[in-house]
């Protein structure tokens, strides 16, 4: 068989995260295969849809990597790969399923279709039995009509799930579900069984919510006399109280632009998010994507929901960072800094950047630190900064310092750390009551970047200019 799956959002909003991880799991299976991997743009709702949406679409697949084969952004032979480029399409069928006597016209609204629940069978629908007669009155009286699929009022529906195994619906519980909408549009369940079917698609991996769709799609496809796909549902994305990670719950977490503007690294998020509901049946976590390609399959996803855990792709996320050659990371740093207001052109920034690159674990939490020393000195904890500062001979080691840098027109991280060696070996003091000190008159706090980094970015003056900030803070006469 030739695998081809699809990737089928809806434009709609910012992509969730469950909707992106669906595609990861399509891309990963269809390399693993040697298949195609398609997009379908499933745009029927004209309300929400919008090309804004399907832009963004169009570019969180290419930040993810996920090059597509065929569909939109990709041509193909089976398209348009727009559903509202296909009604003529839908329509067609939907006649076919017509003359087979499959589907009956509906008049009811909506809200009185629903009153029609009943405990023997989902919907009576009463317009199912309608005269030709009747149907033709209330044609020439203009009321809205749709079309519905006549469901079976006995025996079961079955199909076989690649990860969930055997799932069975009584028909009874099956309703007349609606097949084209009195607007001319057709519903999810047909539009998207007559798209898989005419594009070929052999797999569809979906999320798990889909499972009730799934039977009436199947009574769609042996109505047709078609081959339905192999289905495979997927578990749902759960937050850390094991509830689902709804799009509308507000959840910043819910969105794959959130880690994209936190600057995380697309290849994290590649990573983590093929390990939400999948595993490679070994106790590894940082992989290639060739790695995945190679080990993905169907039989290893779980069926039991994968918990999305922020601070593990944080985790991921620094080693990855970590692990970029120092080239790379400066590229990738400056990029996305340049987006964050900071003085990219500034070329002692490298010297910061290079410093922190051991200690984020996001480019977002770089910038933020970096930031700190574009802004003037201050001293958040005063009483802690003050019982470093007054130690008997800091204020001969912070004069020292003064008037060597005064002395160079420039500094490097080497020349920085040496200037340091230099006051320990002249004034015979420790390092203690050089580094920290040193460190907190010039950043106003007593941890952060590698100190000869952080003198190489200030340069000079800045460091004179710091150090007398100092002195007039131990006097009472600055801010804190």
């Amino acid at each position: 068989m030739s695998v081809r799956v699809r990737f089928a959002p809806s434009p709609t909003g910012q992509i969730h995260i469950g909707n992106i991880r669906t595609a990861v799991f399509n891309w990963l299976f269809a390399r693993s295969q040697g298949g195609k991997f398609l997009l379908r743009v499933e745009d029927t709702d004209q309300e929400r849809s919008s090309e804004e949406f399907e832009e963004i679409i169009l570019k969180e697949l290419r930040w993810l990597g996920l090059d597509i084969d065929e569909g939109i952004g990709g041509g193909g032979e089976y398209g348009p790969y727009r559903q509202t480029h296909r009604l003529k399409i839908y329509k067609k069928y939907a006649e076919e399923l017509q003359e087979k006597g499959c589907v009956f016209p509906c008049f009811c609204s909506p809200d009185e279709f629903e009153k029609e629940k009943n405990p023997e069978h989902s919907y009576n629908d009463p317009c199912r039995d309608l005269s030709p007669d009747k149907v033709e009155e209330l044609r020439n009286k203009g009321v809205p009509e749709a079309l519905r699929f006549r469901s079976p009022r006995q025996g079961k529906v079955s199909f076989l799930d690649s990860v969930h195994g055997e799932i069975a619906f009584q028909s009874q519980v099956i309703d007349d579900f609606a097949l084209m909408k009195s607007t001319g549009y057709p519903t999810y369940n047909f539009a998207c069984v007559v798209d898989d079917h005419l594009m070929k698609i052999s797999h569809v991996l979906r999320g798990e919510d889909h499972i009730s769709n799934t039977p009436k799609q199947i009574l769609i496809y042996e109505a047709m006399g078609w081959q339905p796909p192999v289905f495979a549902h997927l578990p749902l994305i759960l937050d850390k109280k094991r509830r689902r990670l709804k799009k509308r719950s507000g959840q910043q977490e819910a969105f794959l632009s959130s880690y994209r503007n936190a600057g995380y690294l697309p290849e994290t998020v590649f990573n983590y998010l093929a390990l939400l509901g999948w595993s490679p049946g070994e106790d590894k976590e940082i992989m290639s994507r060739e790695e995945m390609v190679e080990k993905f399959s169907l039989e290893k996803i779980n069926e039991s929901g994968a918990v999305f855990d922020i601070e593990k792709i944080k985790w991921m996320n620094g080693v990855y960072l970590r692990n970029l050659e120092r080239k790379e990371f400066r590229e990738r740093a400056l990029a996305f800094l340049s987006g964050q207001g900071l003085d990219t052109e500034n070329e002692k920034l490298i010297f910061l950047m290079e410093a922190l690159q051991e200690k984020v674990n996001t480019l977002k939490e770089l910038a933020q630190k970096i930031s700190e020393y574009f802004e003037p000195l201050a001293f958040p904890d005063p009483e802690d900064a003050r019982q470093v500062l007054q130690q008997d001979g800091v204020e001969k080691v912070l004069s020292s310092l003064k008037a060597k840098v005064g002395e160079v027109d420039d500094l490097n991280p080497d020349r920085a750390a040496n200037l340091l060696k230099e006051i320990i070996k002249e004034l015979q003091v420790g390092g203690k009551l050089v580094y920290k000190p040193v460190r907190y008159a010039l950043t106003g706090k007593g941890t952060g970047a590698d100190l000869s980094a952080i003198m190489a970015y200030l340069g000079p003056e800045n460091i004179r200019m710091r150090i007398d900030e100092t002195f007039k803070f131990l006097k009472g006469d600055a801010h804190e």
